[in-house]
């Protein structure tokens, strides 16, 4: 029987590597090696919410340019 790798089940195990606490750009990288998943390819895998994870954590690790924020 073959599997297809789908976004939920993709984005839903890396989210248990997230919840065990590893960072989400470790935990895409762990699962990609994982189900043999080109790194390139990739995006087809995403959620919007795994998305976001993943621009909190680069954001917080200067991967990403400065946005402009309001002071709260």
């Amino acid at each position: 029987m073959i599997e297809v790798m789908t976004a939920e089940y993709f984005s839903g195990e890396v989210k248990l590597w997230i919840d065990s606490g590893t960072d989400p750009i470790d935990a895409v990288i762990h699962c990609a090696r994982k189900f043999n998943v080109e790194l390139e390819t990739i995006k087809e895998f995403i959620t919007p919410d795994l998305k976001f994870l993943i621009e909190v954590e680069a954001a917080s690790l200067n991967f990403l340019p400065k946005t402009a924020r309001l002071p709260l």
